[in-house]
């Protein structure tokens, strides 16, 4: 397999996404956003709670724990509160959730991690999330690493977390911190990049090692045609390879 030839596929498909304006996650912030301390936690517990179920369900069952549980002395949602309030009582909460629904799937496993994560929260980072990305631009990576101390949290999930931060929000100098950034290899960018040839295995770490030795100049840019690639044509069974834009690279196109 051609290895430059498919980057340079890549590339290009991502400079056809940026001229067309019409993907949001193409566009990066250089602005940092200033966040409320209550949007930062339901941010945290939007992310903690965007897995094994519906992306909707996650971000707007964190904002409503939020609002309306687990309030401080200021009236405020607070991780000392969450840390000191008993296991029983947050599943209790966790399986009663908002609109008839849980909040999660599996409401009294991801009590525990939200118990466990308060006091990591309070310990580590004064109980403020917004210290888990206070980073510059060139520290980028360590917000990925940070998410990753948390109970619940996988590597994609760390690495979601990572991009929504800095692209979207602008944190750790936003488009300034790109190139800095490796790679979030979720089912998608793995099941792609192995089918392209670029990874010859699917693991998330053995991917992220393999991006390294390609020495790209922006591993972000790469990450959202992968990441589109692979929800749009390049689907685990019967892949829609006449459709897909990078099919003439494709070391493996039709193999499902």
């Amino acid at each position: 397999m051609n290895v430059p030839a498919i980057v340079l596929a890549i590339q290009n498909r991502y400079k056809e996404i940026e001229r067309s304006g019409n993907d949001g996650a193409a566009e990066w912030r250089r602005t940092p956003h200033t966040f409320k301390r209550t949007e930062a936690d339901a941010f945290f517990v939007g992310v903690l709670f965007d897995k094994q179920q519906e992306a909707d369900r996650a971000w707007d069952g964190g904002k409503d724990l939020v609002d309306n549980h687990f309030q401080g002395k200021d009236g405020e949602f607070s991780w000392a509160t969450v840390s000191r309030t008993s296991i029983n009582k947050v599943k209790q909460v966790m399986s009663s959730g908002w609109n008839g629904r849980a909040y999660h799937r599996f409401p009294n496993r991801h009590a525990e991690f939200l118990k466990e994560n308060a006091r990591i929260i309070v310990n580590r980072y004064d109980g403020d999330v917004r210290n888990i990305w206070a980073v510059s631009s060139e520290q980028v990576d360590l917000i990925y690493e940070r998410f990753l101390e948390f109970k619940g949290i996988s590597h994609a999930l760390a690495r979601m977390a990572q991009f929504f931060l800095v692209r979207k929000y602008g944190i750790a100098g936003g488009i300034e911190s790109k190139r800095f950034m490796r790679v979030k290899a979720d089912v998608h960018l793995r099941r792609v990049s192995y089918r392209l040839g670029l990874v010859q295995s699917t693991t998330p770490c053995a991917v992220a090692r393999e991006f390294d030795a390609l020495n790209l100049e922006s591993q972000a840019d790469i990450d959202l045609v992968l990441y589109r690639t692979g929800q749009e044509y390049c689907h685990k069974t019967a892949p829609s390879c006449a459709k897909c834009q990078l099919v003439n690279d494709c070391a493996r196109r039709g193999v499902s």
